[in-house]
């Protein structure tokens, strides 16, 4: 099934956008503090003590090997690295804009440029810049657009993988987030002022969430409960920063039954500024994210694609039983033709040739009817 068909345009119809209702006063503005409400109502919950509490020992353990990774200096930058803290001091009391030109690429570098600078691993990995995810639910609020968001590219899928991917995709359990993005694994929000974080805080909840329920509904579409395996486990991760920290979190999921809720995990904040090179920690924890994370989550996800069967394979059945059937009313029709010739009786009323003929035509095309059915 083609992802874009698999959108019902009459159910986004009816459906009253989120921007529409804080016009009309039925919700509040998307990613204020009364926005947690609304979004707790869809199981989206941020309280930083039952994360601690709730996430896996397994995910603790990852978390601390990202803390703790050290990788090269970046080969390439738009200023000396050794210029950090005056850029840092310019972007002060500039907008997000601003210090997302001017600090993000450095704290959250990108995989696709890493890749083009020689880093061979990251080849099937993208990033989108302020795209809106268009394909599927929202779950509570508007539709999520990171300021940054990183997940896999097509190619990152054998030709049979794509094939189970679209064939399983809908508007409800989406795979395809933008036009070029499968399974985000990182988001990055970048604000200006402590205000502003707190809202980066919400939007990277509301979006990371999302991102988490898709490989959720992944493994539920395999049936005999795989999904538990996913109960605690950190499954993406997120990062808000302003000019003078960075915060990151894991995002999971806990399940119980047909019930799924989500939390954050609050792993760390790296303070920036106190030395000339505090950026390489969240820069090389994000690398580190790249290296051990991403081909776990990309593993994870083919891991539940192995269990679907091929859906190329049923059509090139499906047609094959097709032609067979034809083949056989073709060979019963020439027998019958013969059988005719051979046995001709004489004198046979024009009638009684014409009803033989519908009886025989119309049983191969019962029997053709009835293996569709079938």
């Amino acid at each position: 099934m083609n992802q874009e068909r698999s959108i019902s345009p009459q159910k986004r119809s009816r459906t009253t956008s989120y921007t529409q209702s804080v016009k009309d006063g039925d919700a509040p503005r998307a990613y204020s503090p009364a926005f947690e409400t609304v979004i707790a109502e869809h199981g989206l919950h941020m309280e930083v003590l039952k994360g601690r509490r709730l996430v896996s020992e397994g995910s603790k353990t990852l978390c601390q090997q990202l803390l703790q990774a050290q990788h090269e200096r970046p080969a390439y930058s738009s200023y000396p690295l050794a210029e950090f803290l005056s850029v840092q001091d310019r972007v002060r009391t500039r907008n997000e804009s601003k210090i997302f030109r001017d600090l993000t690429p450095l704290l959250v570098p990108s995989p696709e440029l890493l890749f083009v600078s020689g880093h061979q691993a990251l080849e099937h990995v993208r990033d989108e810049i302020s795209v809106e995810w268009s394909k599927g639910k929202t779950m509570g609020g508007p539709r999520p657009k990171p300021d940054c968001a990183i997940g896999m590219a097509s190619s990152a899928f054998t030709d049979e993988e794509s094939a189970k991917l679209k064939n399983y995709a809908s508007y409800e359990r989406p795979t395809l987030f933008t036009d070029h993005l499968y399974f985000p694994f990182l988001l990055c929000e970048t604000k200006c002022g402590n205000e502003g974080l707190d809202r980066a805080d919400r939007q990277n909840m509301h979006s990371g969430s999302i991102a988490v329920d898709a490989i959720v509904q992944l493994y539920r579409a395999i049936g005999s409960g795989r999904e538990s395996a996913l109960n605690g486990e950190i499954i993406v991760f997120s990062i808000s920063h302003n000019h003078e920290s960075v915060k990151l979190y894991g995002h999971f999921p806990i399940i119980q039954g047909a019930e799924v809720s989500f939390y954050r995990y609050h792993a760390t904040t790296f303070i920036l500024g106190l030395e000339e090179e505090d950026w390489r920690r969240p820069h090389d924890c994000v690398r580190e994210i790249y290296k051990v994370f991403y081909p776990a989550h990309l593993q994870r996800i083919r891991h539940a694609l192995s269990e679907m069967g091929d859906p190329r394979l049923d059509s090139t059945s499906e047609i094959t039983d097709a032609e067979e059937i034809d083949s056989q009313i073709a060979e019963e029709s020439t027998a019958s033709s013969q059988d005719a010739m051979a046995f001709k009786i004489p004198n046979a009323p024009a009638s009684k040739k014409v009803k033989g003929g519908l009886a025989t035509v119309g049983a191969q095309f019962a029997r053709l009817d009835q293996h569709y059915k079938e």
